[in-house]
């Protein structure tokens, strides 16, 4: 036991630390959610499938964002700035929203670009089809991951 108020300190950084570190990992999950939804649902019109391979990788990939995130350490000094309280504060749904803007725009142009070289008599276009990897789930399985 110390007489001193550093302690109080120390509480305040690590929970500021932990706050920022869960607000960061719900954008990653809202953003990750938004992108599949719009991929697979953009897949799914034109008859086209994820593999299980990919859809893997892209857990894999959000998986390791998390634990990346959760290595993050407390400042030395408190920033005069208060962290977000809430999940549900404007800097945080904007932060989503444009996050997710940039990535609809990226899917909606490569998917543009990539259906003129989608053979549409390619038999794994059928839903209950075998899976072949082709331009379309390629290119949103790339901007998926990124």
């Amino acid at each position: 036991r110390a007489m001193s108020i550093k302690c109080c300190k120390d509480v305040l950084q690590q929970g500021r630390c932990t706050l920022v570190t869960m607000i960061q990992i719900y954008k990653i999950l809202g953003v990750n959610c938004l992108v599949n939804a719009l991929v697979l649902t953009k897949l799914h019109t034109h008859g086209v499938k994820q593999g299980d391979r990919q859809l893997t990788v892209v857990g894999m990939v959000v998986a390791a964002m998390f634990l990346f995130v959760t290595k993050g350490k407390p400042l030395s000094t408190l920033s005069p700035q208060r962290p977000p309280s809430t999940v549900l504060c404007k800097q945080v749904l904007l932060s989503i929203m444009v996050q997710f803007v940039i990535h609809f725009v990226a899917i909606m142009a490569a998917t543009n670009l990539s259906l003129s070289y989608v053979d549409p008599y390619d038999p794994s276009i059928i839903p209950d089809g075998a899976f072949n990897p082709n331009t379309l789930n390629t290119c949103t399985f790339l901007l998926t991951v990124m």
